[in-house]
């Protein structure tokens, strides 16, 4: 609780423009980061001091020497060693001027979504894409068990052999439960800090861990029928992008009407990677 009382002040400061502290000072200087004025605890001659005045200087900042309690009023972390710097405003833009921006440079209209933020960006986004990927995946699931031997593959997804458990497949699921559910990487924490306050955060973790076991469930029962009833089955097919680019569009060139079912393949894929591209970026842009 301390450290984030000590926190709030530095990141209220960085949100005002307001750079304190020498080592601060000196990286924002590095960085190339935009600043109107420094000011200066009148009679501190030291190197550090020195070094920040004149690396201001040769860049065309303003430095101005004020008395420390000048210095002590302007502060919000009461830990400014006898520098603060004053950031320029930053300019906002509109929606169309990031997309023209990045259409001249070449880059993917999905940053504009991260600009937007969580709200206005990922999370519109997201209630576009998320029921699609569901579709498409009934979709593939029903096709999938409708094909010749298909029941074949459902026993072998949904029947247990408890003989070939051991703690090497209990690691591997466990591994596996928590990268899909993106465990210690702050995704979800970050996520339920938009929830309301009387937000009940067990059973929405509920929800969240069956929704994840139900994608992969779809997906078990799109894959094992499939691969049974082509006879496609070896251990090699059935592992990593084997099993996305040489095994799957195998299936589909047995399929009636290959590119339609390709198309939608791929695009069920897109989908599922721009929502994880997304979740990765939104711990950055929250904090942002």
């Amino acid at each position: 609780m301390r450290e984030n009382n000590k926190q709030r002040p530095l990141l209220q400061a960085e949100a005002d423009g307001i750079i304190e502290g020498r080592n601060a000072v000196i990286e924002a200087l590095r960085s190339g980061e935009n600043i109107d004025k420094i000011y200066l605890a009148k009679g501190e001659t030291d190197k550090t001091l020195g070094h920040i005045a004149s690396r201001a200087r040769e860049k065309g900042i303003v430095v101005v020497e004020a008395d420390r309690r000048k210095l002590d009023g302007m502060s919000r972390t009461h830990a400014h060693q006898g520098v603060i710097a004053l950031a320029a405003m930053r300019e906002y833009v509109s929606v169309q001027s990031l997309l023209s921006a990045a259409a001249a440079k070449g880059e993917p209209a999905l940053l504009v979504v991260m600009a937007l933020g969580v709200q206005k960006g990922i999370e519109k986004l997201s209630n576009v894409l998320m029921p699609v990927l569901f579709l498409l995946l009934v979709i593939f699931a029903v096709k999938s068990l409708t094909l010749p031997d298909a029941m074949r593959g459902v026993e072998f997804f949904l029947k247990p052999y408890f003989s070939k458990i051991d703690i090497n497949v209990i690691i591997s699921a466990l591994g596996q439960a928590f990268f899909s559910l993106s465990l210690g990487m702050g995704i979800l924490i970050t996520y339920s800090a938009y929830y309301p306050k009387d937000t009940r955060l067990t059973r929405t973790a509920v929800q969240v861990s069956m929704l994840d076991f139900l994608v992969a469930f779809l997906m078990g029962l799109i894959i094992f029928p499939a691969l049974c009833s082509f006879n496609m089955g070896d251990t090699a097919s059935v592992q990593g992008t084997t099993l996305v680019f040489v095994t799957m569009p195998e299936i589909f060139a047995n399929m009636a009407g290959t590119a339609g079912w390709s198309v939608l393949f791929f695009l069920l894929l897109s989908i599922a990677a721009i929502t994880s591209t997304i979740s990765l970026g939104e711990v950055a842009v929250s904090f942002v």
